[in-house]
């Protein structure tokens, strides 16, 4: 929590005295004074949440900010505030769990711890999906190192978000600790990618620290450097940086030896990153510790120490506390003190005992002070958890000869050198071509369950062989098989087990008993690997070759009991008891299938014998026994008696378990004791470990039947799928079981789907076994409850539906009609589903159905309620007919309406398209028209304007005359002065005769321009009309 993110003043409104006051966060007192000055007014959580930040945050004071948070949790406030403030509190009190204040005081530190399980839980109980409650609690189980509910919980939380960054890191975290260092890697460089520039925390580190462990050390460093560039107060990067630089000067692996100056450069930037990060945080136990690491290179032991007694001081978890003891031994034992050294390796293997340095330091203190059975019991330990540590196989191989050859006993001494030479060759393989080394090593790991790195160990063997063209041993490619088979790779196992048979089949007498054998565990891959078939013909030539071959005849036998074949189970146990009758193991498998087929009687004296020798499976077996007969006693007067069973029962399962804690049929034996007595909850709790230990799909279907019992459906049904899965679905109960939780779920959430798959599921289990009544039963069952649901949808449908009102041309009256929210069509399937199941109810009335020990007043109150719910529907159903003739009816109107509508539309548009023509023609008349007289205007004007030429002509011509008559005149006056009056004469008349000519000219142009102008007009009126046609 960023410190400036928290709101500095804050009004909060007092309901009691009805006024609001300001508080200003940075002026509050002690958390007893603000609880005191509020007094006993009733305030909204949120402030309470919000001084409480403050308080943890500003202050760092994480008891004030609980004691605020325990008073917000009495205070007023939404579910979302209730759940924040939860959440808060059970961090704050996992902090307080995490503080060095209160590591010294272990049952505080458990109270804490309590304490913030208890408030994630109720947190959770508010809202099951609520991400930050998720990964609290998956912090607090990895606190209690229980990583694989730490797992679940922040799965279920990248469930919700998928991208929510606190449970990544948390998934990687889980990741690194269980050694998936590629994993954890994608894990923090998918948080890189969705938030590129965090730093607190800072997922570069969890990178630097996955490619240090996956050898990519130069990606190491460069994800440490990137760190420091993004934040240069990295206390974290800066340290592991600084541990890097001190291995490179010391050459360390994996890097190359570098030449004095180098390492001394190294050495230096290393200190100086130590310091760096002291300067940062001088309270940092890992930087001190570092430091004294340095200073130990130097050999100043008395700086060293100094450094430890600080780091010892702030240590803040054990690993810490653990490593500042191992540190401060090593530092003694370099000064020869060895009282103090032994003292401090003591208490860090105290702390952690799985600090191997401390405890091979603890070893050589234990030799020092000659202690050597003591010694080799350390060493044994440090070899058990590092069988690769040549340190510790040479110190174990010193002890076991010495402590043999101080034995005056000759077997010690043989065994002291057989140990040695064993031990010592185990671990030199690659100096050597000896493939029984590898095959020893395979052993070494088979010991340890570990078969993948046995296979590995046994490939490596056969590649030898092949390298050294030696053939290649029948014992080792069926034990390569073995361990595939233990692995769980059934496919490579029948590979192996075939390579095997191909080199057995070569041989004398074909290998004779071990060839069997090879057969028989081909069989047994076959089996695991579901083919079935197979592995049936596997054996029946096993059973051919070899009778005598008990197994494969008992590995039949328990094909034909899944297969429901017990005429032929009983055969084959009888034919092994003709062979050795005296087999006890083949008469208790004997008593076991009985009891498993429900005879209760035949096996009882059989398994009371064997259990009175302590004979587990008898044991076990017996108390299932009192187990059923407890729950078949039903009856209230048979409770005393049924209390007796049950206790016999558990005595028997409980004493089971002394003998063998790990008899995982016991232990489930009293879960289910406690499951039929009434305390599911713990049963539920019981069946989770037991499944965690032993995945089995009998103790999936019991946790399942525990969380549908507790109302937890969800997992119910996904641990039904998983077994019913492993069963390849081929279990028609299981599937019973699954319709059964899915049926609850839809019943009670009236959920249509949930019907739908439990339906679903009953039909699988139906068309697995087609005469099974109660699946039948269960049908009729569902398809009733269906039709019930969508009766009550119907009648919910109806009371909220709205009235319409439709019109027409025709019909002007508003009729008002309820719309239905089912179909006529789904209506009749539904009447058939209701039929189907009353009809199936009266079948199972009938006398052949009694010994089934069906509830009869229930069924016959089933089919008296499928009737009554068949005449509801009924009813509905002429509803609806009704309905549909009158929609069929008002359908036709409106086609009719809509066809008379159509016609007039075409006739319209017919009439509209040939008065369109109409228009066009015209338009095109009108424009040639127009064009003919607009041509005619235009010939006319040009001869108008070639008579206005020649008149201007005739005019200038005349004045010319005049001119010339005037100089005649004046030449001649006197003698021409009749002459030119005569002309005068003439020449007035011509012009008067002009002057007519041209008014008469004018007037016709002026009448031809005002035709014109009457044509223009009538083309415009023309095409205003034309425009304003539709």
């Amino acid at each position: 929590m960023n410190v400036g993110s928290i709101q500095k003043v804050v009004e909060i409104p007092l309901p009691t005295s009805n006024q609001t006051v300001e508080i200003d966060c940075d002026q509050l007192g002690t958390a007893r004074e603000t609880l005191n000055m509020f007094g006993n007014e009733v305030t909204d959580m949120k402030y309470w949440i919000h001084f409480a930040l403050f308080y943890n945050v500003k202050r760092d004071s994480p008891e004030e900010a609980v004691s605020i948070l325990e008073r917000g949790l009495m205070s007023p406030g939404s579910s979302e505030d209730r759940c924040k403030c939860l959440n808060l509190l059970a961090s704050i009190y996992f902090k307080m769990y995490k503080s060095p204040k209160y590591q010294a005081n272990v049952e505080q530190k458990n109270h804490f711890l309590i304490q913030a399980t208890e408030k994630f839980n109720e947190a959770s109980q508010l809202n099951p999906h609520n991400q930050i409650s998720l990964v609290g609690k998956g912090l607090i189980y990895l606190a209690k190192k229980d990583p694989v509910q730490a797992h679940r919980e922040f799965t279920n939380a990248l469930r919700v978000s998928p991208n929510f960054i606190p449970a990544l890191f948390g998934l990687a975290r889980i990741q690194y600790s269980q050694k998936t260092f590629k994993d954890a890697l994608a894990t923090y460089q998918r948080i890189a990618r969705l938030n590129p520039f965090m730093t607190h925390p800072d997922p570069r580190i969890g990178i630097g620290l996955c490619f240090n462990k996956l050898n990519r050390f130069d990606e190491a460093v460069q994800a440490f450097d990137r760190a420091i560039i993004m934040n240069p107060n990295s206390v974290p990067a800066n340290i592991l940086l600084a541990t890097i630089e001190f291995d490179i000067s010391k050459q360390l692996d994996p890097y190359e030896d570098i030449s004095d100056e180098e390492r001394l450069a190294n050495y230096c930037s290393a200190m100086e990153r130590v310091e760096l990060a002291l300067d940062i945080d001088p309270t940092k136990s890992s930087a001190l510790i570092l430091m004294a690491h340095g200073y130990y290179l130097r050999e100043e032991m008395d700086f060293a120490i100094e450094a430890l007694r600080r780091a010892e001081k702030y240590a803040d978890s054990r690993f810490m506390q653990s490593e500042t003891h191992y540190q401060l031994a090593r530092a003694f034992h370099f000064m020869e003190d060895y009282d103090k050294a032994f003292y401090h390796y003591y208490h860090a293997i105290d702390i952690n005992e799985n600090h191997t340095s401390a405890r091979y330091g603890y070893g050589q203190m234990l030799i020092h002070n000659g202690y050597y059975d003591e010694a080799k019991s350390e060493f044994e330990k440090l070899w058990h958890l590092n069988i690769k540590n040549m340190d510790v196989t040479t110190v174990l191989c010193v002890l076991n000869a010495h402590i043999g050859f101080n034995d005056l006993d000759q077997t010690a001494k043989q065994k002291a050198l057989t140990d040695f030479d064993r031990i010592s060759k185990a671990f030199v393989e690659d100096k050597y071509k000896n493939p029984d080394i590898s095959t020893v090593k395979a052993w070494f790991f088979e010991q340890r369950k570990n078969p993948v790195k046995a296979l590995a160990s046994l490939k490596k063997a056969k590649e030898l062989y092949e390298r050294l063209h030696r053939p290649v041993p029948f014992e080792l490619l069926n034990r390569m098989g073995n361990m595939a088979f233990k692995a769980k790779y059934h496919s490579e196992a029948i590979e192996h087990y075939s390579e095997s048979l191909e080199i057995v089949r070569k041989l004398p007498s074909k290998g004779g008993y071990r060839g069997l054998a090879v057969y028989y565990n081909l069989g047994r891959a076959h089996e695991a690997g579901h083919n079935t078939e197979q592995a049936r013909k596997i054996y029946k030539y096993i059973i051919d070759h070899g009778p005598e071959f008990v197994l494969a005849r008992l590995r039949l036998a328990a094909i034909e009991e899944k297969l429901k074949h017990h005429g032929k189970v009983d055969e084959i146990i009888h034919e092994v008891l003709d062979l050795d009758e005296d087999n006890m193991e083949v008469k208790k498998i004997q008593a076991l299938y009985q009891l498993r087929r429900g005879d209760y009687h035949t096996p009882r004296n059989l398994l009371h014998t064997l259990a009175e020798k302590n004979d587990l499976v008898a044991m076990t077996a017996l108390g299932s026994l009192y187990l059923i007969k407890g729950r078949q006693l039903k009856q209230e007067h048979e409770k005393s008696q049924r209390e007796v069973y049950y206790k016999r029962s558990v005595e028997l399962f409980q004493k089971a378990l002394n003998l063998n804690s790990r008899n995982i049929w016991a232990a489930n034996g009293i879960t289910v004791a406690l499951a039929e007595t009434g305390r599911m909850q713990e049963a539920n709790e019981g069946f989770w470990k037991i499944l965690q230990n032993c995945p089995k799909p009998e103790f999936n279907i019991n946790y399942a039947h525990t969380c549908a019992l507790l109302g937890d459906y969800g997992n119910a049904i996904r641990f039904y799928e998983v077994a019913s899965k492993k069963y390849q679905h081929r279990d028609h109960q299981i599937m019973e079981w699954i319709a059964r939780v899915y049926y609850i779920t839809g019943k009670e959430r009236k959920n249509l789907e949930s019907l739908e798959t439990a339906l679903d599921w009953t039909q699988r289990a139906l068309r697995l076994k087609p005469d099974h009544k109660i699946a039948l039963h269960n049908l009729a069952l569902l398809q009733q409850t269906r039709a019930q649901l969508i009766s009550e949808r119907i009648k919910g449908g109806q009371s909220k539906a709205a009235p319409t009102t439709s019109t027409n041309s025709t019909n002007t009256n508003s009729t008002t009609t309820t719309s239905p929210n089912i179909s006529l069509l789904e209506l009749k399937k539904v009447m058939d589903w209701t039929q189907w199941s009353t009809k199936t109810f009266e079948e199972i009335l009938k006398d052949e159905y009694k010994k089934l020990m069906f509830d009869r007043e229930l069924v016959k109150h089933r089919v008296a309620f499928g009737k009554s719910m068949f005449q509801s529907f009924d009813k509905k159903k002429k509803e609806l007919e009704i309905m549909e003739e009158q929609k069929e009816t008002e359908r036709k109107e409106r086609e009719k309406i809509d066809e008379k509508e159509r016609l007039v539309e075409e006739q319209k548009a017919a009439e509209e398209a040939a008065l369109e023509d109409e228009r066009r023609k015209r338009a095109v008349e009108e424009d040639r028209i127009r064009n003919e007289r607009l041509q005619e205007y235009a010939e006319k004007q040009r001869i108008l304007y070639s008579r206005e030429e020649k008149s201007k002509r005739r005019r200038y011509s005349s004045d010319e005359d005049e001119k010339n008559m005037s100089s005649r005149k004046a030449l001649g006056k006197e003698s021409a002065e009749e002459g030119y009056v005569c002309e005068r004469q003439n020449l007035e008349k011509e012009e008067l005769k002009n002057k007519k000519k041209r008014q008469k000219h004018k007037k016709r142009r002026a009448d031809e321009y005002h035709n014109i102008l009457i044509e223009i007009k009538k083309v415009k009126i023309f095409i205003e009309e034309w425009k304003t046609c539709p």
